[in-house]
């Protein structure tokens, strides 16, 4: 007959069951943390990596509204940028008169000497500046609005005012008034609409009153617009 005491045994049993109980929970809290858990190192990685895509999204989004602004610089600021500045802005001062295609049938002439952008949004063309400040913007785009509403988009961040239409045989034209960082520019604008295709032609100066801004763009145009079928 076996001489230990029975509450020996029954300590034993409660003993071995309680340690048993306390490893299945330890492993139950385990694998619950390896379950919903997360590494707090790769939690961090993670949020390191979201902040930077974020930073990265709204730096290009300045760049992208410095690049779109980039001609209502002076004439002289656009000189100052250095070769990776203007690189990067898509600027290109020309060293000779350049013929540029407007569509399949037009080019346009730009003299030496201006600046010509081609780095634009969705539905600027090109963008070309002169050595007297004159700015020059081409916009085309498929649309049903009328020409007011769609050049009110064009100029959505100006302080867009005294926007007047007016017509010169096929050419629908706008005269207007905008304001850029405190600085204000007559505007004058060449609108043409084939079914619904829309290209405007917008002249801007803050130098030329609005007499002489027609009559520089008027005479610009007929300069210098193109028609490639012709020899």
């Amino acid at each position: 007959m076996d001489g230990t005491p029975a509450w020996r045994n029954v300590l034993s049993i409660l003993v071995t069951c309680f340690l048993v109980i306390r490893l299945l929970y330890t492993c139950s809290n385990m694998s619950n943390r390896n379950s919903s858990g997360i590494n707090p190192e790769i939690v961090n990685f993670q949020d390191t990596q979201k902040i930077m895509q974020e930073s990265i999204e709204r730096n290009e989004k300045r760049r992208q509204i410095i690049s779109n602004n980039i001609m209502y610089h002076t004439y002289q600021g656009l000189d100052s940028l250095n070769s990776i500045q203007k690189e990067e802005f898509g600027i290109l001062k020309l060293e000779r008169d350049t013929l540029i295609y407007v569509d399949l049938s037009t080019k346009i002439r730009i003299p030496k000497d201006y600046y010509l952008q081609n780095n634009h949004d969705d539905t600027l063309r090109m963008a070309f500046k002169s050595p007297q400040n004159l700015n020059i913007f081409t916009h085309d785009f498929d649309s049903k609005e009328t020409l007011a509403t769609n050049l009110k988009s064009i100029k959505h961040d100006k302080e867009l005012q005294k926007l007047k239409e007016s017509k010169l045989s096929i050419f629908n034209l706008m005269t207007y008034k905008i304001t850029d960082h405190n600085k204000k520019y007559n505007g004058y604008a060449f609108c043409f609409k084939v079914e619904g295709s829309q290209t405007f032609f917008e002249f801007e100066s803050a130098a030329l009153s609005s007499d002489q801004l027609r009559e520089k763009a008027h005479d610009y145009l007929f300069k210098n617009l193109k028609d490639v079928k012709k020899k």
